[in-house]
């Protein structure tokens, strides 16, 4: 049996899920190179210490949306998610959907079990402001 489960709120179209990665059809189905799991990415985390934060624009963050360079807001905070990308549970794909833009929206449907705030600490450049 599959689980179909919406897309987003918008289009209310499904997407199924086989027993064989049930957890989320969010996560990637291959397995992850070795030193590549969120286990590997928690180690790494906890020996980091971020940069001072500073004050970002949109537009700066939007210039920002290649794997190689690759920066998101989520709840006004902007993350530099670069080094994370391949540890990604969802693929790179998935989290190049956010780099370059606001993605707190899409983030909270998709992890609402997710704490962020965990997982990038160290990768906070600053928190998104409207003027230069």
């Amino acid at each position: 049996s599959s689980l179909s489960l919406p897309l987003s709120e918008e289009d209310g179209e499904g997407v199924a899920a086989s027993e064989g990665n049930s957890f989320s059809p969010n996560h990637q189905l291959e397995p992850k190179a070795p030193g590549r799991s969120m286990l590997h990415w928690m180690k790494r985390v906890a020996k980091m210490r971020p940069p001072k934060p500073r004050l970002v624009t949109l537009e700066e963050v939007a210039r920002h949306n290649q794997s190689s360079d690759a920066w998101t807001v989520i709840d006004g905070v902007v993350y530099n998610l670069t080094d994370y990308i391949v540890y990604h549970p969802g693929g790179k794909p998935k989290i190049m959907e956010a780099a370059g833009r606001d993605a707190t929206k899409t983030f909270h449907r998709v992890h609402s079990y997710v704490s962020v705030k965990t997982i990038l600490a160290p990768h906070v450049l600053g928190y998104l402001t409207t003027s230069e």
